[in-house]
């Protein structure tokens, strides 16, 4: 089974080229785990969750935590000395969801890993401590999972797996840098994470597959008799989630963002993504909080646009990552940007009218600089 194949062996130098842990990340990564470590990671487990093999979900460890703190601390200080686990709380359930109605293959379940209290709060206590020390070693280009960073500020280039994008370019020069690099010349548009990717405004056309993706997961709920609460809590943790990754990159068209929200109003009040009847509570009323007796669904273009003028914030509070010296270079450079910008790049015309709907404004001249202090 299986070939085989000459591996070159590891070469420690060319690590150390590159970002290592100092001996200070080492005490850091080395440091006792403490009983108080433990209970918070623990503790910060939803107690909704579903349990794994053995039955018991956070609820109960939350709950009975002045009886069973001792053993449990115990047994996780004994898995950090010796690195063995015990295989009854190395065992995880393996669910697969049904994404539509009778799935025809595998690609329309979603698996959903049901692991052991326990196997939780170690792989916590591990994510906690590398957190603390991933953002000095880890690459500029490569911050999407490490808090505080955005996918956007990932570039990964792989000459098997990636093409190379011009825009206006001497086909000279495209040799050049064609030849060079070892990357082949790609078209546009194409989809990057799910997320079309073209030379000009994202529209109704490119964003159709998100009205698409948003429908398919109502399909997906089946004809099951929901309540109001149930596909409220539904639309809050599944359809919203749909929209908001789009809505961290683009300044979705607002035609597309009232369609989506046309499609969770009818699924609230009618359980499909078509409905006849008038709803019974205006759309803008169910956007409030519960403190304002509504129902605290989330407004998707005050969303997208907040989303947006975040971008606004990193390039005056986040100059040394690399999508603002990128940014810095094309559209950015003085500190007027807010006119040159909005006239010689696209995605800065998208950053600039999104900052002109936060800032309810009708020009795009005002003095951003000022605001953000």
């Amino acid at each position: 089974m299986g070939t085989t194949d000459v591996v070159n062996p590891f070469n420690f130098l060319v690590v150390q080229k590159g970002r290592i842990c100092t001996p200070e990340h080492s005490l850091t990564l080395l440091a006792p785990i403490t009983d108080a470590e433990i209970k918070d990671a623990i503790f910060s487990i939803p107690r909704h969750k579903a349990p794994g093999p053995d039955g018991y979900s956070s609820v109960f460890f939350k709950d009975s935590w002045h009886i069973i703190r001792t053993e449990i601390c115990a047994a996780i200080h004994n898995f950090f000395r010796s690195g063995k686990l015990l295989k009854q709380l190395n065992q995880t359930l393996i669910t697969l969801i049904p994404k539509i109605e009778m799935p025809p293959n595998v690609t329309h379940l979603r698996p959903i890993a049901c692991c052991n209290i326990l196997y939780k709060a170690i792989s916590k206590l591990l994510c906690t401590r590398l957190a603390a020390v991933l953002p000095h070693i880890n690459s500029e280009n490569q911050g999407g999972f490490i808090h505080g960073w955005s996918i956007i500020e990932n570039i990964l280039m792989n000459s098997t797996k990636s093409n190379i994008y011009f825009n206006g370019v001497k086909n000279s020069i495209k040799e050049d840098i064609m030849r060079i690099s070892g990357f082949t010349e790609g078209t546009l548009p194409f989809k990057y994470l799910g997320v079309p990717i073209n030379a000009g405004r994202l529209n109704k056309k490119d964003s159709q597959a998100l009205i698409d993706k948003v429908v398919e997961r109502i399909r997906g709920f089946g004809n099951r008799k929901l309540s109001y609460a149930e596909r409220l809590v539904l639309i809050q943790s599944v359809l919203t989630s749909l929209y908001t990754y789009w809505a961290n990159i683009f300044l979705i068209p607002k035609g597309v963002l009232k369609t989506v929200d046309n499609i969770c109003r009818n699924f609230l009040w009618d359980g499909n993504p078509e409905c006849l009847r008038a709803p019974p509570i205006a759309w803008e009323k169910v956007w409030c909080p519960k403190s304002e007796e509504g129902l605290g669904i989330r407004d998707s273009n005050a969303w997208n646009v907040a989303a947006i003028g975040k971008l606004v914030w990193w390039i005056y509070t986040k100059p040394d990552t690399l999508w603002v010296k990128d940014k810095m270079q094309v559209g950015f450079r003085d500190e007027d940007w807010i006119d040159k910008g909005y006239k010689e790049c696209q995605y800065s015309k998208m950053i600039v009218a999104g900052v002109a709907q936060f800032l309810q404004l009708q020009v795009l001249t005002c003095n951003i600089l000022e605001w953000v202090q």
